[in-house]
């Protein structure tokens, strides 16, 4: 008995597709340059990390409110 083999070219072209932007990096985005402006002197992992902090004192109802 053959083992069938995946091909992606015969996908079923009604499955949903995946969202190219997490709402995350959505989120991130909108809010970098605000607090860029607030943070002038920060270096951009130092940024990331308070992005990531506003992002998970966010609820998910509120996650999924304004993505």
């Amino acid at each position: 008995m053959k083992k069938k083999i995946h091909d992606p070219l015969k996908e079923d072209p009604n499955a949903p597709k995946k969202p190219i932007i997490q709402a995350y990096l959505m989120f991130y985005t909108e809010v970098r340059a605000q607090r860029q402006k607030e943070n002038p002197d920060v270096q951009n992992k130092d940024l990331t990390k308070i992005i990531a902090d506003e992002w998970n004192k966010l609820t998910k109802e509120q996650r999924a409110v304004r993505f």
